[in-house]
C-alpha cells in the first residue's frame, strides 16, 4: 500500500523567513570541522541533561549533526542558513512515544479524512520530531517509516506494527490483523513474522476491562507476556505494554516490560509498584492527553485553543477540539477521577522512576502536534517542575527506546532536531506554543506551507468504478485467508469497541458444498447505549480511504445460512462520518438461500446527519445481527454462514 497523497515538502529556495539564506562573510569551517550548513545564534540553550538552560553563542549544525557550540561573534560561514534565536529558548526536538498515524484525532463524528503524512506533518510543525505509531497495519506502518525518513517536514516515524493481544482482546476490534495469541507456540511464530520488518519498538496488551464502560476482555496471561519480553530482549527492541490498572501495571513489570504505556488509571500507585518499576528501570508513558485532555474538551476547557494551534490543523478538526458537544469514548465513565491520575504521575516521578511523554495521538480529540504540548503541561499540572517535564519528553523519552546516542539532547554529534520558542518554558510552560521554528534532522519544517495545505482543497481517494475496473464478485469466500476480491480483509466487528458494549464477534473460514465460505460466530449481548451488534465488516483499504463507485450496480447478493434470525447488510460511505449508516435487513433461516438486496432499498438507520443517498463513494460492508438501542429482545449466540457475495 502507499499514501495516496503527499505533503508539500521544503523546497530549497522556499524556507521561512527566519531560516532564509542570508549573506555572510566569507569564513570556511576550521580545518577538519564538517561543513556548517545551519548556525542558531543568540537566546538560550536547555540543557537535557541537567535540566538547566544556559545562554547560547551559535549552535552550529552540519548537514543532518550538532557539531558544536561556538561564541556568539564567531564568523558564520556564508552559505550557511542562520536563524537568530534572541529572546528564544532552543531546546531538542520532542517525543510522543504512544500514537496511531493512520487516525486523525478528531470527535467521533468529526468527518476529517484518514492522512497519515498529514498527521506526522502536524507532529513535526508543533516540534514534536519523532513519533512512535503503537499499533497498525505492518506492511503500511512500516513502508511509511522509510518513505518519510528523508521528508524535513514530516515527524520521524517509529513504529511496532501491530500489537500483541489474545483473540477477541483489545487492538483485535480494528480492521487489520493483530498479533494474536491463542497458543504459546504462536509468540515464536508471530515474532518471527514481525522481526523481519524490523521493529523499533514492540507493543503488548494486558487490558481486563471491567472498569467504567469497558467490558471484560480477555488478554494475554503473564507467561506468555514474560516470553514476549524475552524475545524482545533477545532482539534488543524495548517492550512497552499497554496497561490501564495498578494490577496490570505490577504484572507488565513483572513480566518485563520496558515501559508502561497508559499507565495506572484504575488504583492508587503504591510503594509496591514503585520499588518494582525502580529495580527493573521501567517507565511511564501515562498518556493523560487521551484522557484528561480529551475529557476537558468535552467540559469547554479545551487545551486546544485556535491562539495555540495557529492554523496548523484542519479546520474541521480544529472546530472539533474546540467544541464541547464532540463525542468521546469518555462518556459514562462514572469512576473518572483527573485528580488521581495526576497524583499517580507525580508519585512515580517524585520516586524516581523514569517517565517518558505520549499521548495515544489519533484517539478521539486527541490531534497529533498539539496533543504532546498538552501532555507537558498536564505534567507541569500534576506538579512535575517545567524543566523536568521537558526533560521527560526530550532525553527521558529517547532513553526509553534507547535512541540516547542519536537524540533527545542538543550535544555534539547528535541528529539535529531542533525546537526553537519564544521565551522560557522552565519558566513558563506555555512558551512551548509560542514556536519560533523546528528543524528536524537539520532541515527546516516548513510550517508555513502546512497552513497552506490545510487551508486548500484535499487530495481526492482513488475511487474504482464496478463495471469498469471491478467484477461483480466482491467475495467467494475461496482463497485460504479473509482478504476480498475487491481489497482489504474480512474483521469481526462488535459493539465491544463502544462505551459498555459486550459483544463478541468471529470469523472462520470453513467448506461449503466442495468451495469455500466465512462463518461468522455472533454473541450479541446487553450493554452498549447505542444497541448491541455483532458480525463482520471489510473496508476496501484499511490505513487510507479507497472508494468504490455502485453507481453501473442495482443490488447486493448474498448466499447465506445460519441461525434463524434477522441480519442487516450496510454499505459504509465516506459521506456518512457518524453512525447513520445506509442499512437494510434480511431474514437467515437454517436453509441456504440467496438474498437480494437492491441498492434503492438501503435507508439510512443510526444516530447522526442524514445525507443524499448515493452510492459513488463506498468504502466497505458491514454484515451484522444488531438489537435497536432500547431493544429487549435479539440477544444471544448466532451463525451465519455466507456462501458468496456479489453485486449485480
Amino acid at each position: 500500500m502507499t499514501p495516496r497523497h503527499a505533503i508539500a515538502v521544503l523546497l530549497p529556495l522556499a524556507l521561512p523567513a527566519a531560516l532564509a539564506l542570508l549573506p555572510r562573510a566569507a569564513d570556511g569551517a576550521a580545518a577538519g570541522e564538517p561543513a556548517v550548513t545551519c548556525v542558531i545564534r543568540g537566546g538560550q540553550l536547555f540543557e537535557a541533561e541537567t535540566g538547566r538552560v544556559r545562554p547560547l553563542g551559535q549552535l552550529r549544525i552540519a548537514g543532518e549533526r550538532i557539531v558544536g557550540e561556538a561564541p556568539l561573534d564567531a564568523p558564520i560561514p556564508p552559505e550557511a542558513r542562520r536563524f537568530d534565536a534572541d529572546g528564544c529558548t532552543v531546546l531538542p526536538g520532542l517525543f510522543d512515544l504512544h500514537t496511531h498515524v493512520m487516525v486523525p484525532g478528531g470527535s467521533m463524528t468529526g468527518g476529517v479524512a484518514f492522512d497519515p503524512e498529514l498527521n506526522l506533518a502536524t507532529h513535526a510543525a508543533f516540534g514534536v520530531t519523532t513519533a512512535v505509531d503503537l499499533h497498525n497495519e505492518p506492511e503500511y506502518v512500516f513502508g511509511l517509516r522509510e518513505q518519510v525518513a528523508a521528508r524535513p517536514s514530516l515527524a520521524r516515524l517509529l513504529a511496532a506494527g501491530a500489537a500483541f493481544t489474545v483473540p477477541g482482546g483489545h487492538c483485535t476490534q480494528f480492521p487489520f490483523e493483530a498479533n494474536s495469541i491463542a497458543r504459546a507456540e504462536d509468540v515464536a511464530t508471530r515474532f518471527e513474522a514481525l522481526l523481519a520488518r524490523r521493529p523499533d519498538v514492540i507493543k503488548a496488551v494486558v487490558e481486563h476491562g471491567g472498569w467504567g464502560t469497558l467490558p471484560a476482555m480477555p488478554t494475554l496471561d503473564e507467561a506468555t507476556l514474560a516470553q514476549i519480553a524475552e524475545r524482545a530482549r533477545a532482539a534488543a527492541v524495548p517492550l512497552f505494554c499497554h496497561v490501564w490498572t495498578l494490577d496490570e501495571a505490577k504484572e507488565a513489570v513483572r513480566a518485563g516490560a520496558r515501559a508502561l504505556v497508559h499507565g495506572v488509571f484504575v488504583g492508587e500507585v503504591d510503594d509496591e509498584l514503585i520499588a518494582s518499576m525502580k529495580a527493573r528501570d521501567v517507565g511511564y508513558v501515562p498518556t493523560l492527553a487521551v484522557v484528561v485532555g480529551a475529557k476537558r474538551v468535552g467540559q469547554g476547557r479545551t487545551a486546544y485553543r485556535p491562539d495555540r494551534l495557529d492554523g496548523l490543523l484542519a479546520p474541521k478538526l480544529a472546530q472539533a477540539l474546540g467544541d464541547p458537544n464532540s463525542g468521546t469514548w469518555l462518556a459514562g465513565w462514572a469512576d473518572y477521577d483527573e485528580a488521581r491520575f495526576l497524583r499517580n504521575l507525580k508519585r512515580l516521578h517524585a520516586a524516581g522512576v523514569r517517565c517518558g511523554t505520549g499521548t495515544d495521538a489519533g484517539n478521539p480529540l486527541t490531534p497529533h502536534g498539539p496533543s504532546l504540548l498538552a501532555e507537558i503541561g498536564l505534567y507541569v499540572e500534576a506538579g512535575i517542575a517545567p524543566a523536568a517535564a521537558l526533560q521527560c519528553a526530550t532525553l527521558e523519552s529517547a532513553r526509553l527506546l534507547g535512541r540516547e546516542r542519536d537524540h533527545g539532547s542538543l550535544a555534539p554529534g547528535k541528529v539535529a532536531d531542533v525546537l526553537v520558542l519564544r521565551g522560557d518554558p522552565t519558566r513558563d510552560i506555555e512558551a512551548l506554543w509560542r514556536i519560533e521554528g523546528v528543524l528536524k534532522a537539520g532541515a527546516p519544517v516548513d510550517r508555513a506551507a502546512l497552513r497552506e495545505r490545510q487551508l486548500g482543497p484535499q487530495a481526492q481517494p482513488r475511487v474504482r468504478r464496478f463495471g469498469r475496473d471491478l467484477l461483480p464478485s466482491i467475495d467467494g469466500f475461496d482463497d485460504e485467508d479473509l482478504d476480498s476480491d475487491w481489497g482489504g480483509t474480512w474483521q469481526g466487528v462488535a459493539d465491544s469497541a463502544l462505551p459498555g458494549g459486550k459483544s463478541r464477534a468471529a470469523l472462520e473460514l470453513i467448506e461449503v458444498e466442495g468451495s469455500g465460505g466465512l462463518l461468522i460466530r455472533a454473541t450479541v449481548a446487553e450493554g452498549s447505549r447505542y444497541g448491541a451488534f455483532a458480525g463482520a465488516w471489510i473496508t476496501w483499504n484499511p490505513v487510507v480511504p479507497e472508494l468504490v463507485d455502485l453507481a453501473e450496480a442495482s443490488a447486493l447478493v448474498v448466499r447465506v445460512r445460519g441461525t434463524p434470525r434477522s441480519w442487516t447488510l450496510a454499505l459504509d460511505r465516506a459521506a456518512v462520518t457518524d453512525y447513520d449508516v445506509f442499512s437494510a435487513e434480511f431474514a437467515v433461516t437454517d436453509e441456504w438461500r440467496e438474498v437480494r438486496l437492491p441498492l434503492d432499498s438501503l435507508r439510512q438507520a443510526g444516530f447522526g446527519e442524514k445525507v443524499a443517498p448515493g452510492w459513488g463513494d463506498v468504502t466497505g460492508i458491514t454484515l451484522s445481527a444488531r438489537v435497536p438501542p432500547g431493544g429487549r429482545s435479539g440477544f444471544g449466540e448466532f451463525e451465519l454462514e455466507i456462501d458468496q457475495l456479489h453485486v449485480e
